[in-house]
């Protein structure tokens, strides 16, 4: 059996956004009724509400390219429904295929809280939702999918000031001038996807520059995410 590798522990690491995500057969019973009663259910710890355009449902086949799935139904789609804490740093997303739980870095000061922290209150509203689909007539969720997000974000400064150092964080990105007729690069994008047989499924790495909301200076937007058919590393 491999030695369990140990993984690296930061004091205040870069991570802006931890997402849990279980995707299933599109509840065609469920309403914006419905929808209604649960947030009854969780809104002294869930108060505020938004709507957001539904994520499509999509299958990640290890085998093959994944796939979108479009709806074929005539129904109208409800909206992805956002319930927020009081901070907004705990978010909880509904839509008729699918259930969310994130953590989000709202202001500099709040502190990460960890992954098992976060898997803890996912299992604990994923349970509560599940206990609220019973209750209800033909809610019974058939999942086909589960999914884990890190969202990260380096600012400029210390560990990088141009794009032609980000290979001093990712040695993927390493530009070798001398070896090229081209000189180093202005800016930098990378898409990368590795298949995991362990969960049935993939994960995709990408690496690009954003500009915050009104900030002129560029951060690196670094994300993971795993889709799989196994749910046994989420559930």
């Amino acid at each position: 059996m491999p030695k369990k590798r140990e993984l690296p522990d930061y004091k205040r690491p870069p991570v802006t956004e931890v997402a849990v995500s279980i995707q299933f057969a599109r509840l065609q019973g469920l309403t914006a009724a419905h929808i209604g009663l649960y947030w009854a259910k969780i809104k002294h710890a869930f108060p505020n509400v938004m709507e957001q355009p539904p994520i499509l449902h999509m299958v990640e086949n290890p085998e093959a390219e994944y796939k979108f799935e479009p709806s074929l139904s005539q129904m109208p789609d409800l909206p992805r429904i956002w319930f927020t804490d009081k901070t907004g740093t705990a978010l909880v997303q509904v839509q008729r295929d699918r259930f969310v739980y994130n953590w989000r870095r709202v202001k500099d000061s709040d502190t990460y809280i960890r992954f098992p922290a976060i898997k803890s209150q996912f299992l604990l509203r994923w349970r509560e939702f599940l206990g609220f689909l019973k209750q209800q007539d033909a809610l019974s969720p058939q999942v086909d999918q589960c999914e884990l997000t890190y969202v990260n974000r380096i600012d400029q400064g210390q560990l990088w000031k141009s794009p032609a150092e980000w290979g001093n964080l990712f040695p993927s990105l390493t530009w070798k001038p001398k070896s090229n007729f081209l000189p180093q690069p202005e800016n930098l994008r990378l898409h990368m996807r590795f298949s995991i047989p362990d969960v049935g499924g993939r994960m995709h790495v990408d690496i690009l520059p954003v500009l915050l909301p009104g900030s002129k200076t560029p951060v690196i937007h670094f994300s993971l995410t795993v889709r799989g058919l196994h749910c046994h590393w989420v559930c």
